[in-house]
């Protein structure tokens, strides 16, 4: 996002790289970078032998801090790490990437919100209220200390009592069934040694494997019985109610924020060691038309128009100069992919679900939430349309024959579409900020401690 002009950053750091993909494209284009660090949790990294010299790859922990000396690095690059990062922990991040900057020095922050793609009808969330009412009197309660504890996405939970109006308590690990190559995992348990980075030096060896962490956890809420009309069988294979309730209640667990770009939109503007906070408005990106959909009485617009709406970085608080200012809703002829990333994080979290389902619902077999789960998919592969983009864009018509979507869409037709089901349907909301580090120490009133000035290099 931000331009550099013919003055590129010399040193970079990328923090929860992934696969590296970005910082090897940094490289590409940079040519006169004399290094370029991907940071993450775990080596998914192509082998450094087959990169460039100026290439580094770096395992830790970013919960432990950066292994990284003070004033390291130009220019300090984040990327969708909210997923495994608690709401608690941002303020430390954002505090040990302004302290690895230099001053004058440019970080940059991408981030989306957690967003599961559906929209529940007032008629869907009576229904789970009317069987949340019906629910037989839970054999526990929290009034009591509850010690039982459970394995969640392959760490150690135990309930504790809560007051009934404080948020519950964090566990920092995204679920291990998450795709790395979706999002990038940069937390665990690493060594918080600092890192010197020469040019000439090697990549440090990697830690050992993360450990678990342990937190606690509690629910103030009487569990669901599973009735007989939620079963896949007579359920509206578009009513993802349950599901959706579970994705809620996962990130509240794990305290993570569902709306990050509105977090950072209050951070960064108040830190005192950055200046000219830039940001644009959410994009929020709508997904393709439902197949039942018709285009004459869809609400969504029938033409793409991410050209028309062009990404303008302006001052926190202000409107684009050079540009009108827009709703920030975008309909594209690529949101099948957006949605189909949307999809694949919410599958990649199907462990953590089937314990937030079980908890609702303590008598659901496991096949049930299978099936509930494969209909969501089967529901965003019917937007997406794979086939039908194929055969629209180079013709082919692919193999003939039913398949699982095809089951679907014909069970789909004997419910009929809400009003919501229709509507527009934002799939992913994604804002990005550009903020540069001071080069002035900040007044009294901070308590961040601002580093020497660096030696010219």
């Amino acid at each position: 996002m931000h331009d550099f002009g013919d003055k590129p950053p010399n040193e970079i750091l990328d923090i929860a790289t992934g696969t590296g993909s970005w910082v090897i494209e940094a490289a590409a284009k940079w040519k006169d970078a004399s290094l370029l660090v991907g940071f993450d949790l775990v080596a998914i990294q192509p082998a450094s032998s087959l990169l460039h010299d100026r290439i580094r790859w770096v395992q830790g922990n970013i919960l432990d801090g950066l292994p990284f000396a003070d004033q390291t690095f130009d220019f300090v690059r984040m990327s969708r790490i909210a997923m495994g990062l608690p709401e608690t922990q941002w303020n430390q991040v954002i505090e040990d990437a302004v302290r690895v900057l230099r001053p004058g020095g440019v970080l940059e922050i991408i981030e989306e919100d957690s967003i599961f793609p559906f929209q529940p009808t007032p008629d869907q969330l009576n229904s789970m209220e009317k069987a949340r009412d019906s629910a037989p009197p839970s054999s526990s309660s929290h009034a009591d200390h509850d010690t039982s504890g459970s394995s969640v996405a392959g760490h150690s939970v135990r309930s504790v009592p809560q007051p009934p109006i404080s948020r519950r308590p964090i566990s920092i690990m995204i679920p291990k069934t998450l795709n790395p190559r979706t999002r990038s995992r940069s937390l665990g348990s690493q060594n918080s040694s600092t890192v010197v980075l020469p040019p000439s030096s090697k990549m440090p060896p990697q830690s050992g494997p993360p450990s678990s962490h342990h937190s606690t956890s509690s629910r103030d809420e009487t569990p669901i019985p599973f009735v007989e009309k939620a079963r896949p069988s007579t359920r509206d294979p578009r009513d993802h109610t349950i599901l959706h309730q579970a994705w809620h209640n996962m990130l509240d667990d794990r305290f993570i924020m569902p709306k990050p770009t509105s977090l950072l939109s209050f951070y960064l503007p108040s830190h005192p060691d950055l200046q000219s906070v830039l940001s644009h408005e959410p994009i929020q990106v709508v997904a393709p038309r439902p197949s039942f959909s018709t285009r004459l009485h869809d609400a969504i617009p029938s033409s793409p128009d991410e050209d028309s709406k062009e990404i303008t970085l302006a001052p926190m608080g202000t409107a684009p100069v050079n540009a009108p200012r827009t709703s920030g809703i975008f309909t594209t002829k690529d949101a099948g992919m957006h949605l189909r990333q949307s999809m694949q994080v919410v599958l990649g979290c199907a462990e953590a679900l089937w314990e937030q389902a079980t908890r609702m619902y303590p008598n659901m077999r496991r096949d049930d939430f299978d099936r509930l789960l494969r209909d969501f998919e089967l529901d965003m592969l019917d937007r997406i349309d794979t086939r039908s983009a194929l055969m629209a864009g180079v013709g082919w018509c692919g193999r003939t024959g039913r398949c699982d979507l095809e089951e679907w869409r014909e069970r789909a037709k004997r419910f009929p579409p809400s009003d919501l089901e229709t509507a527009p349907l934002i799939c992913r909301t994604i804002r990005g900020f550009v903020a540069i580090k001071t080069t002035t120490p900040p007044g009294p009133i901070s308590n961040h401690t601002t580093p020497t000035s660096p030696s010219s290099t």
